[in-house]
């Protein structure tokens, strides 16, 4: 057994190629029921896929190949482009260390060779296709291998699967104690239970599992007489044969709801009563929400030291001549001014080796003293990009004298 995995798949998907690939091979009768003709569809792809722009060190860069992480066409591009190629691929590999099994999900893929000889073979066969995929090899150990968080046993010829961890594993996970509605409790057992179930081909390992989860759903503050009860209820409807009823498929809707402990039930009961009483062709699922996050109970109170504020761009004033600078920062102010200072922000002792500084070179160059009253906020800004365009605005407005003019980002301004 042999796991093959392709490094950065998505980032090294070439663009234009694969724009090609999926716009000359889909059927044109599918395009006809939205409209769309191939050219067209081409142009779409390629507004979508084609301009990914993203921020490094406070520039704005435009990703020129490769589909960009996060994207929801990436998987996409990145499955049609290996569809395409690993089947010439197969099909002209040399038999003699062809393998006997190819499966692939995304870009992990898991293989089977007649002999151990065979996977570098094929390794570099691969590597030598296309000079933007790379292949790496995980092997078998001990007749066992890792693959999308199962573990693969081969016991003589018959192959059994398990549940697979890493092993940066903490065995953390949803607390009981949480403030979230109870039945997402019950669904992170539900679900857990469920998943090693269908992942584990032996009742043995489906048993060790249990045990596993059992512990760990004690750990994170879980009863135990829970944990069994939701086991032994899965495990009868499981082995009890019902009869199905034929009936309407019903339509189904969410709702959210925000969640403020019981008082959400109620008003879930009384909502379900009176959609069902007037939407019987319609099956409403409730979703609590809860918006009371730590960082609401944990912000600064309006009135607190101007020096503790974050994100925001600030103006220097030399009380001696009246030379300005403009600067940001996403830290506390008073850390920034303490860099200025050429000083520590903790111990308050000078730095041997202090960043530079404009500020500190103009008073050490003049002998201007300066204080931490001498810096006040002109802006702030809860993201990194709207802090640093706000810098470079300001730059260019006021053309302090301390600063290079240098803008913090590229300014396309008319």
């Amino acid at each position: 057994m042999a796991s093959f995995d392709v490094e950065s798949l998505f980032t090294n998907v070439p663009l234009q190629e694969t724009t090609e690939l999926i716009a000359n091979n889909l059927d044109n009768t599918y395009l006809d029921k939205y409209g769309l003709d191939t050219i067209t569809f081409k142009k779409l792809l390629e507004i979508t896929a084609h301009h990914s722009v993203f921020t490094f060190n406070d520039c704005l860069y435009a990703q020129t190949d490769g589909v960009a992480m996060g994207s929801p066409l990436g998987p996409s591009y990145a499955n049609a482009f290996l569809c395409h190629h690993e089947k010439s691929w197969l099909d002209n590999c040399p038999p003699e260390f062809k393998p006997l099994h190819y499966r692939r999900y995304i870009d992990d893929t898991f293989l089977l060779f007649k002999h151990p000889s065979h996977i570098n073979l094929f390794l570099d066969y691969l590597n030598a296709k296309h000079p933007s995929i790379k292949f790496t090899c995980e092997l078998q150990m001990d007749n066992q291998l890792p693959f999308l968080d199962t573990m693969i046993t081969n016991n003589n010829g018959i192959f059994q699967t398990s549940i697979y961890r890493k092993p940066t594993f903490t065995g953390l996970g949803l607390h009981f104690l949480s403030y979230i509605p109870y039945i997402y409790k019950i669904n992170s057992v539900k679900t857990l239970i469920t998943r090693a179930y269908n992942l584990c081909s032996t009742w043995n390992a489906f048993h060790n599992e249990l045990l596993f989860l059992k512990n760990f759903f004690i750990t994170n503050g879980y009863p135990l007489q829970l944990c069994d009860k939701i086991t032994k209820t899965f495990l009868c409807k499981k082995f009890t044969n019902q009869q199905i009823v034929s009936t309407v498929k019903r339509d189904h809707r969410y709702v959210k709801l925000p969640y403020m402990g019981d008082l959400s039930f109620e008003i879930r009961k009384r909502l379900k009563t009176l959609l069902q009483i007037n939407y019987p062709q319609i099956k409403f699922t409730f979703v609590f929400s809860n918006n009371n996050t730590i960082a609401k109970f944990l912000k600064h109170p309006l009135n607190h030291s101007s020096d503790l504020c974050s994100n925001v761009v600030y103006l220097f004033t030399c009380p001696s001549c009246q030379a300005r600078y403009v600067g940001s920062t996403s830290r506390w102010l008073c850390h920034r001014i303490s860099e200025h200072k050429g000083k520590s922000f903790r111990t308050g002792l000078p730095l041997s080796k202090p960043s530079f500084s404009a500020i500190r070179e103009h008073s050490q160059l003049h002998s201007h003293p300066f204080s931490t009253t001498d810096f006040s906020i002109l802006s702030s800004h809860s993201s990194r990009l709207d802090l640093i365009t706000s810098e470079s605005l300001l730059i260019q407005k006021m053309q302090p004298e301390l600063n290079n003019l240098t803008t913090a980002t590229p300014l396309f301004t008319h």
